[in-house]
């Protein structure tokens, strides 16, 4: 179910990565996240990896949400009022 999500997720997050600098948090899950992976990789012992993996999930997550989040432009009321309205309010 991750890998689905995170490859569900994954144009959106190519197309924000621009923004990845912007949020303090998601740089920081994004280090921890690599970091993780890293130094847990020397170790051998499937046992401690499979108690720590709780650890990094919640910052994996954050990184594929934070990136793959959609944002929609916000419509305000007065944006949907067309010229005919307009004209027609007027006279």
């Amino acid at each position: 179910m991750l890998v689905g999500l995170t490859i569900w997720k994954l144009p959106a997050m190519g197309r924000n990565i621009r923004n990845w600098r912007s949020n303090p948090y998601i740089v920081f899950s994004t280090f921890y996240t690599i970091g993780f992976a890293v130094i847990f990789s020397a170790i051998r012992n499937v046992g401690i990896i499979a108690r720590q993996r709780g650890q990094v999930l919640a910052f994996f997550l954050c990184v594929v949400i934070g990136l793959g989040w959609e944002e929609k432009p916000r419509v305000s009321p007065m944006s949907r009022v067309t010229p005919e309205q307009t004209s027609s309010a007027v006279d």
